[in-house]
């Protein structure tokens, strides 16, 4: 049986291990990990723009996940102001369906919104801390990983990494992307809500967010925290009191998505724009390019 190390505890690695069997490694810097809980967890095929059909897809991987796993996942109208499109709604349909967002709309489409935290509190129980610090290669085959808890040996390894500092895939032309995660008492939010350049979703606290851009540093950018509640307060009506700031990345390449191999025994995942949205699809096509490989 091949000992599969997976490198990266975000939502693909999870899924990448969890597609892969119970003999995987599945190693993160942190434990619990802590970089895809810096999302709103929605999946929003109408904005999935080329992507629609895999996000679609997605969606229906991630329900069926909810209902095994015992995971809260609901479908919400996506509403966007100000509206971009023809449809308009009035500030009174808005408000049937928004009350503290009296404003003319327009409906996106919709979303599907689950409780990730939850959903990755129970798929990472068996996550080891380790941070990787250098590859051991051969030629073109990975021999091993040098951590910071002593080296890790397996036969095929999968990165599914959403930020590199320690630079061990440099020269793959992997740009990380950051965004932050607002986490509020609840605000009243209803749906999915895009306000501005931000969005809102809400069950048990609010979850705001919207930013996305490149950067590999992992302190909070408070200009962009400060914009999020900027936008918030003044749509709402009311103040916005953050419980908590999450700062969360992505791993983008010039192929993304993209699953392929960057050695003969290892695999590299990438994420997209739509990184959480697409993390039941990269798993699948990790787990067929290893069963083809068999």
């Amino acid at each position: 049986m091949q000992r599969i190390v997976v490198i990266g505890g975000g939502i693909t690695g999870l899924l990448v291990a969890r597609a892969l069997g119970d003999e995987v490694t599945l190693l993160d810097r942190d434990v619990p990990p802590k970089n895809s809980l810096a999302g709103l967890w929605n999946v929003m095929p109408p904005l999935c723009g080329e992507l629609r059909k895999e996000c679609e897809e997605s969606a229906k991987e991630y329900e069926e996940l909810a209902e095994e796993l015992g995971v809260k996942a609901h479908w919400k109208e996506i509403i966007r102001i100000p509206p971009k499109g023809d449809k308009v709604l009035t500030q009174r349909e808005t408000a049937e369906m928004e009350p503290n967002l009296p404003y003319e709309s327009e409906i996106v489409g919709r979303g599907l919104h689950l409780d990730g935290e939850d959903l990755i509190r129970k798929l990472s129980k068996n996550v080891k801390r380790a941070r990787v610090t250098s590859l051991l290669v051969e030629g073109n085959i990975l021999t091993g990983l040098r951590t910071d808890e002593g080296v890790v040996k397996g036969d095929l390894y999968v990165f599914a990494i959403g930020n590199d500092p320690e630079g061990i895939l440099r020269g793959l032309s992997i740009s990380s992307y950051k965004g932050h995660l607002v986490k509020s008492s609840p605000l009243g939010i209803r749906n999915i809500v895009m306000l501005e350049d931000r969005l809102g979703v809400e069950d048990t606290y609010a979850l705001l967010n919207g930013d996305s851009y490149p950067s590999s540093n992992p302190s909070v950018d408070r200009e962009q925290v400060k914009r999020t509640l900027e936008v918030f307060r003044r749509y709402m009506g009311k103040p916005v009191e953050p419980l908590e700031i999450r700062v969360g990345f992505r791993a983008i390449t010039p192929e993304s998505p993209l699953v392929k191999r960057i050695y003969d025994n290892a695999i590299l995942v990438t994420g997209h724009r739509f990184g959480w949205a697409l993390a039941p699809i990269l798993a699948k096509k990790v787990k067929n390019l290893v069963e083809r490989s068999q």
